[in-house]
């Protein structure tokens, strides 16, 4: 089975990473929502995907330097949701649906670590990231926790794209770089960028014990060439559109 798994919910019909995003993904049958936590200046674990509150919210500036009080004020660009805490999306999704928690920024881990040991949810919560170091420090509080390793991540869409081209021209040191990334941080999945999501490259990372997914995967035709390679599972804006 591919599991469905949310990019910051259900964004593709409601705002990005909000409880009403969430709760669509719910609705529309995901195993996963994936979601991306932040540090505020007074050290509030808060669910949004930029270090800045500007491109998604009304407010401005960067959310390590706002007190979760000053963030308060600010609702999305999109419908006026408020900006949820990590704590306030777990009391709302525990027990319907499990959550890929992605840290941005290796000062979250310890405190990620911690609220998913105050409320018990070891079992349905995974912890992603790009940096290795941060999920050796959450593996490390909860030994038991799944881990993924992210490849790859950056602050902006844009970065993306010469990152992925660059990589595509260097692939097999790319695939020795991010074997390397996921054994030194001893994860049990890897989140690849679907264009390093090939069927062999997957087979290989299955051999060495590794779970696959693929993101941000939201076009039906790619879906299907994902689940054809034999990824485990997919984010995606749209949860619904993956068909086994």
């Amino acid at each position: 089975m591919v599991l469905k798994i949310g990019h910051r919910g259900a964004w593709g019909y409601e705002p990005e990473n909000t409880i009403l995003s969430f709760k669509k993904a719910v609705e529309l049958g995901a195993d996963f929502v994936e979601l991306d936590v932040h540090l505020t200046k007074d050290n509030q674990l808060i669910v949004i995907h930029d270090e800045t509150l500007n491109r998604t919210t009304t407010g401005k500036g960067k959310v390590k330097e706002k007190t979760l009080a000053e963030i308060r004020k600010s609702r999305t660009k999109a419908k006026s949701q408020p900006i949820p805490t990590l704590q306030e999306v777990v009391d709302e999704l525990k027990g319907k649906i499990k959550i890929d928690v992605e840290l941005k920024g290796g000062v979250a881990a310890e405190q990620v670590a911690e609220l998913i040991a105050q409320n018990r949810m070891e079992k349905e919560i995974i912890v992603s990231s790009s940096e290795p170091h941060s999920l050796r420090i959450v593996k490390r509080k909860i030994p038991s926790l799944e881990t993924a390793l992210i490849y790859y991540s950056t602050k902006t869409t844009w970065r993306i794209i010469p990152f992925a081209l660059l990589n595509i021209l260097i692939f097999p040191i790319s695939k020795q770089i991010i074997i390397r990334r996921a054994r030194y941080a001893q994860v049990d999945h890897i989140n690849l960028f679907f264009v390093f999501a090939s069927k062999r490259f997957v087979a290989r990372l299955h051999k060495l014990g590794f779970r696959v997914s693929a993101w941000t995967v939201n076009g039906k035709k790619l879906i299907k060439r994902m689940i054809e390679n034999g990824v485990d599972g997919i984010i995606s804006k749209y949860p619904d559109r993956v068909k086994l």
